[in-house]
Order: C-alpha cells, then structure tokens, then sequence
C-alpha cells in the first residue's frame, strides 16, 4: 500500500456544507435496486407461464420490468423522485395487469404484483418519498376495484386491502432500519465541508465501480484536481474569497459528476472523480466545459478578481491498471510531476502561492488622467529648460 492516505485537514472551515445531500439515493441503494427489479421481472415471467394462459400482458409486464432493471444499472436514480416514478410506472403495469386478470378469474394470484411493486420500494425510497409511494399503490387498488366492481366481493376488497396495508408497514418499518443504518454508514464516508465522499467512500465505492467497468469490458475514467492555491487562500485573499472560490469548486466537481460516478475530496486541496461510461477523451471535454481551458476558478469582490488554477490529470481504465488504487497511484504520479515541471520552470518568487492571482482593476489610461493647469514658464522648468 502506498502513503498516500492520510488525515484530511480543511483547507477552510465552512460554516454549512456547500452539497445538499436531502432525498439524495445513497450509493448503496443505487446499486440494490437492479437486483430487485430483476426478482420482480422474474416473477413476472413466472406468472406469465404459469398463470398468464396464453395471454401477453404478463409478458409485457416482465419485459418492461427486465428492461427498466437494465436501464437502472446504467443510469441508477440520483434522486428520490426518479425512483419514485419508476414505481408508478411499475404500479400503472399492476393496474391493466390486474384488469386483465379479472376477466380470465387470476385476479387474486395477480393482485401479488402491486403489492410485490409496493414492497420493494418501500424498502428503497427514503422514508420522507414512502407515504408518496403508499399513496400510489392504494390509488391502484382503488381504481383496479371501481373500473370492475361487479368482479370483487366486500369480503375480498377488505381482506386484500389489510394485505396491501400489511406489507407496506412492514417493509416501511424494514426500509427504515435499513436506512438508518445506510446513513450512518454514508456519514462516515462524507467529508463534513463538502459532503462529496472521502477517501474512504471513494476507494470503497469507486472500487465497486471500477471493478464493474473492467469485467462488463466498459469505460471507465478517473480525474484528479488539486490546487496549492486553496491552502493560503484564505489568509491572502480574504475568507469570504476563499470559501466562495470553495464552494465554486465543489459545485463544479458535483455537476461535473453524472449520475451514477461519484466525487470525492481526498485530501485538503485534491479532488477526485470516477465517472463510469466515460472514456478520458469525455471526461476531458467535460472538465474543460466546467473549469475552462486551463482549469481555473474566479471570483470578484469589490475592485478585486481573485484567480485560483487548478492543477488536472485524466486517466482511463486499461489492460495493465488491476485496481482503482493502482490508477490513482499512477495519476498521482503525474500531477506531482507535472506541478514540478511547472514550479522549475517558473522564475524565484516571494513563498505566496497567490502571488500574482489578486488582480486590481486595470490603471486607468495616461491620456485619460487629470493634469493640473500650469504656465508657459513652469512647463519649461519642469523640461529643464531656460524661459
């Protein structure tokens, strides 16, 4: 193992974190939700050869599923509000998929797939977006019942209806214990100023997709920053600088981000990035889109621009790099190598790495300053001349 890790010390102490992390899906259940959307298309494909008699729906149903399980393993829900509409989108199957039922007499068999649907996200969403869910799922059991209400007895509908209750408040009450301990997991991944990952998030979480990218034969590529400049920030700029060219950073990485990669601070002043499905052409194109070109930040206060380069390095997967470790290490190497090249290359200054970056505004042209009114007589003494 290399020394690379070590304690993070702030670069500056914000007082809020710059990335809200509210209804965010955590990496975790990102990951999970395939899976389960893979065990209901199954049980799609089940009921459909066991109990579609020939009829398309249920294959329809499990094809639509399989497919969306295909489409969350590339592109995994950010946001709670993603997932949740995949579960209407599932739900809305239930309903035609329960209609149908009834006329081939399967509607009891049939009635397990809204509450298989209902189960499985509410073991997902987090706890605020589950009553959302329930919502859903109880207009589904309403209108499957009013579009045919000759077809059920009152006797059924109760006893259907204290089995849809039943499963939501004990996967609920499943989903929330799990989630609590997701969460505590999750903060000790976190940097505090940031919320991007750690390290420790980053290895662990950024290995998982690495690995993933390698076996599926996918791309997969890996951005380094860091900026020296960020360390004196603060004392030579000003803290209200410093924490905004902060946040401006971390907000970049974070929209720099897609769906499914993850940002990290990995130490003070260095940032990491994998982004899976990206190849280092893209990931470059995406970076100059964000920082410019070079990679830079600024801001102005009063009469004041204050620039901030960052250093940048882009690397991808290949046949030689085993481990997203071994590819840091190797990027690390780079960028320690190019910051060498540049400080040798650079003439003796003043120890102030923001030497030069506090720009005031321009002075103002010779011709436009003022002059004071002077006689024929001083003009000439002033030019060293005799009148």
């Amino acid at each position: 193992m290399s020394g690379r890790r070590r304690p993070s010390r702030p670069a500056l102490a914000l007082a809020r974190p710059v990335v809200a992390t509210a209804q965010e899906i955590t990496f975790r259940t990102q990951r999970l939700e395939p899976r389960l959307l893979a065990g209901l298309a199954a049980f799609g494909v089940w009921t459909a050869i066991v109990l579609g008699a020939g009829e398309w729906t249920p294959w329809g149903i499990a094809g639509a599923t399989a497919a969306m399980g295909v489409w969350c393993l590339k592109y995994p829900a950010g946001r709670a509000g993603a997932m949740l509409l995949r579960a209407a989108l599932l739900l809305t199957g239930g309903f035609f998929l329960e209609c149908e039922a009834v006329a081939a007499d399967l509607a009891g068999p049939f009635f397990l797939w809204p509450v298989m649907v209902t189960a499985v996200y509410s073991l997902l969403l987090p706890s605020s977006t589950v009553p959302w869910l329930w919502t859903l799922a109880a207009l589904e059991f309403v209108a499957v019942r009013l579009a045919i209400p000759t077809a059920f007895a009152w006797q059924a509908v109760l006893g259907e209806a204290a089995v849809l209750a039943s499963f939501c408040f004990v996967c609920g009450a499943a989903g929330r214990a799990a989630a609590t301990v997701e969460q505590q997991a999750e903060v000790v991944k976190r940097d505090r100023q940031s919320l991007l990952y750690n390290d420790t998030g980053f290895f662990a979480n950024g290995g998982e997709l690495f690995d993933e990218c390698r076996w599926r034969k996918r791309p997969f590529a890996l951005v380094l920053l860091n900026s020296a400049d960020l360390r004196a920030a603060a004392e030579l700029a000003g803290r209200r600088a410093a924490t905004q060219l902060f946040e401006q950073l971390v907000k970049k990485i974070a929209g720099a981000t897609p769906t499914g990669g993850i940002a990290a601070r990995t130490d003070s002043v260095e940032f990491a990035m994998a982004l899976p499905g990206l190849t280092a052409a893209k990931a470059a194109a995406v970076m100059h889109q964000q920082f410019g070109q070079p990679s830079k930040l600024e801001v102005t206060l009063k009469d004041n621009r204050v620039t901030v380069m960052l250093d940048s390095v882009v690397g991808e997967i290949s046949p030689e790099v085993m481990s997203l470790e071994d590819l840091y290490d190797r990027m690390r190497v780079r960028l320690r190598h190019r910051a060498n090249e540049a400080a040798s290359s650079q003439p003796a200054e003043p120890p102030s790495t923001l030497q030069g970056l506090i720009e005031p505004d321009p002075p103002m042209p010779q011709d436009a300053r003022p002059t004071l009114p002077m006689t024929y007589g001083e003009a000439l003494a002033v030019a060293g001349r005799k009148p």
